[in-house]
């Protein structure tokens, strides 16, 4: 089995990353399978490891993953739960205890999605409890959500939790020491645990955790030379937008998003999707027929953690399982295009394929949705669509022209809907019941102008050394150097963009005008 090593850091994109991991719990079928001699469709394998738990009596599977947070963000998720706790914990000499005064603040309170899990856990081992007094699971709501662990569902070895301080994202030396200590531990675990490692997903926040993630990638790459790597960036500022170079820590993150783009942009085998910042999304083409808050994590990650969960479903789907490496390749085929788009529709009805094109929403590109652009290769996928609409049909309902023939079309069952998803499918009271499958199209694609923003980045980072900003602390400490360093992160970002650019392109473009 070829594994994948998945890597999450931020809040955001802890937010993200929880809603991922919920739906590869609900693609399990556990007692389903073995009374229907029928296997899932998901390899688990891909993504989970199976083991024990710590008292030898329990078989688990649990994700393959590295979580960074701040510890104020990890809430009453700890490292040691149900199923496995630290070992390392409990060499404590109980004596050493006794002699010191312990300061311990208050507990944080479970969510109620939390405490109805519990209860779920306890009714399936309990022979005594009846079910006739059992109650449906509560849907979370967007204003009692206060940590990503609120409505996680899925059991994570100790090793897969990492809290780190705000110091160690930012000063040099000190995230090197963590990085040391991650890559050498729970990473190299993990690697060794792998039959054949196929590759890295990671999904970060670029303001807070973008030069820790950076250099914790670059630290597996001198491992790992030639491991694919998928990279989705949570960007905290719009990179088309207008932002003023003296506006220095709104320009600072702009500039370490462009340090990361610097770096990642040139790695081969693998791939960059911006994922610009909700408050740009446009209402007119996301939030109909959703209700959705853009104000909310919960909604928000969740829109997004469908769209990557779909798009990269082929990587785990037993029909077609297509590994990281072939999965890269082919949509940077000609191998100077890797930074892609990412786009989509939640939900989507068979009705409108026959209203051509249809309004994706653009997560990766800032403005106004792109009706019509070239694309030089894509992946689109479907969930939930008809039979009766044919593949044809689906690549002319969407709004980009494909100028090449490179267009992977995968269509798979709906996307599924844990009760830890939203419930944002219109308004509360027209849902007779909760929604439990929905239908859905997602696109990753090399379009025409992704090479405008690293021109325009290029420019802005080169600004920003000339104004003097250089002496800024963050500043060193994110490139180990000042104006020079700067000034090769611009002309670097220039020439992926000018070698983009002149690969004979069709630029044209039309800008969707809503109604």
């Amino acid at each position: 089995m070829k594994e994948i090593i998945y890597i999450q850091a931020g809040n955001f994109a802890n937010h993200i990353g929880t809603h991922f991991w919920n739906t590869q719990e609900s693609y399990f079928t556990f007692g389903e399978e073995e009374d229907s001699n029928q296997q899932s469709s998901v390899a688990h394998d891909i993504s989970f490891r199976e083991g024990v738990s710590t008292d030898r009596r329990t078989e688990t599977f649990c994700p393959r993953l590295l979580i960074f947070d701040q510890k104020d963000n990890f809430g009453t998720l700890a490292r040691n739960n149900a199923l496995y706790h630290d070992l390392e914990t409990e060499d404590t000499d109980n004596e050493e205890i006794m002699q010191i005064d312990v300061i311990q603040r208050a507990g944080i309170e479970k969510s109620d999605y939390q405490k109805h899990l519990d209860l779920e856990v306890n009714y399936r081992h309990s022979s005594e409890e009846s079910t006739e007094n059992r109650s449906e699971n509560p849907f979370p709501q967007p204003e009692d959500v206060r940590y990503w662990s609120d409505y996680n569902r899925v059991f994570y070895l100790p090793r897969s939790l990492h809290t780190v301080s705000q110091s160690q994202t930012w000063r040099k030396a000190e995230r090197t020491e963590l990085i040391n200590n991650v890559t050498e531990d729970s990473f190299r675990h993990f690697a060794e645990e792998c039959d054949l490692l196929q590759g890295i997903i990671s999904t970060f926040d670029t303001s807070t955790f973008g030069p820790l993630s950076l250099s914790l990638l670059e630290h597996i790459r001198d491992d790992f030379p030639k491991l694919p790597l998928l990279s989705s960036l949570c960007l905290e500022e719009p990179t088309m937008g207008i932002v003023a170079v003296d506006d220095t820590r709104r320009a600072l993150s702009i500039v370490v998003d462009a340090a990361i783009l610097g770096n990642l942009l040139v790695w081969s085998h693998s791939l960059t999707v911006p994922l610009q910042p909700p408050s740009t999304w446009m209402l007119d083409s996301v939030a109909h027929p959703l209700s959705l808050k853009l104000g909310s994590r919960f909604h928000t990650s969740a829109v997004l953690s469908c769209h990557l969960e779909s798009v990269t479903f082929p990587q785990r789907a037993r029909s077609t399982l297509v590994d990281l490496d072939t999965f890269c390749r082919r949509m940077n085929w000609r191998e100077d295009t890797p930074l892609v788009n990412i786009s989509g529709c939640l939900p989507i009805h068979a009705a409108a394929f026959k209203s051509s094109p249809i309004v994706l929403q653009d997560f990766s590109s800032w403005g106004r949705p792109v009706r019509r652009a070239s694309s030089l290769s894509g992946r689109i996928v479907g969930r939930g669509i008809p039979a009766l609409v044919t593949d044809d049909e689906v690549v002319k309902a969407l709004p980009n022209e494909f100028s090449f023939p490179l267009v992977d079309i995968n269509r798979y069952q709906a996307y599924p809907i844990p009760d830890s998803f939203p419930q944002f499918f219109g308004p509360a009271a027209q849902l007779s019941a909760p929604v439990r499958m929905v239908s859905c199209i997602a696109s990753l694609e090399a379009r025409s102008h992704m090479y405008q923003p690293l021109l325009q980045m290029a420019d802005f980072v080169n600004q920003f050394a000339k104004r003097g900003q250089v002496d800024n602390e963050s500043v060193v400490e994110m490139f180990g150097g000042g104006r020079e360093e700067l000034r090769d992160l611009s002309e670097n970002l220039r020439q992926i963009g000018e070698n983009w650019a002149g690969g004979g392109w069709d630029d044209t473009e039309e800008e969707y005008e809503g109604e």
